[in-house]
């Protein structure tokens, strides 16, 4: 949910369905779109995953699935709310067949989609954030 505080009204982000388990990533200073997972199956109570990464469009008042199964690590939005950098050691480009855990940068309106790290086994990346101008993932 995301709560305005200057009109004390609440509105619901993830869509109804998504699961038990939702967690928020990044919300920018505009809150202008957020950032979270989601979990897309709760068949079995108990069990977590899998999980798709998500961005909720507060002006357009809709949700936008950037990349599915990606697991439950860590991710970030640029400032600009363009991009996202996340951690998965899913195959998501056929680029990851070890499964090592790796940083992907994909835009939200999927024009760009890169595995940005290739590490050898039993290292795992993870995500920091971006930098306030957006022009590097701290990694």
């Amino acid at each position: 949910f995301l709560y305005d505080v200057s009109t004390t009204t609440a509105r619901q982000v993830s869509p109804p369905g998504d699961g038990l388990e939702s967690t928020l990533f990044d919300l920018p200073a505009d809150g202008g779109r957020v950032l979270y997972r989601a979990e897309t199956d709760d068949d079995v109570f108990g069990t977590y995953g899998p999980w798709d990464l998500r961005v909720y469009d507060a002006v357009l008042d809709d949700t936008i699935v950037v990349a599915s199964d990606v697991g439950p690590w860590g991710a970030a939005l640029s400032p600009d709310g363009t991009t996202v950098a996340f951690s998965s050691p899913s195959d998501l480009l056929g680029s990851n067949p070890d499964g090592n855990v790796e940083v992907y940068l994909f835009r939200v309106d999927g024009s760009r989609r890169e595995q940005i790290t290739d590490t050898g086994v039993g290292v795992e990346n993870s995500v920091g954030g971006f930098t306030d101008d957006g022009g590097a993932v701290v990694l």
